[in-house]
């Protein structure tokens, strides 16, 4: 996936082009979700077990650690 971010302010323009594998776009996903349902956004359901199923499955492939972004 390609990211493309670019951020006005007062002191000036700064601007983001990146790449992100699969993983990493899982795991901003699974943490943007996170952030919104502890904020209230949106409301928490118990997930169906194919639900609990894929959250294991990318966890699993991010591992331990891993928060290497590149």
């Amino acid at each position: 996936m390609d990211v493309k971010k670019t951020v006005k302010n007062k002191d000036g323009t700064i601007s983001f082009k990146g790449t992100m594998s699969p993983e990493e776009h899982d795991y901003v996903m699974a943490v943007g979700l996170n952030y919104l349902v502890e904020q209230g956004y949106i409301a928490l359901s118990e997930p169906t077990e194919e639900e609990e199923l894929e959250v294991q499955d990318i966890l699993h492939k991010i591992g331990p650690g891993s928060s290497e972004v590149q």
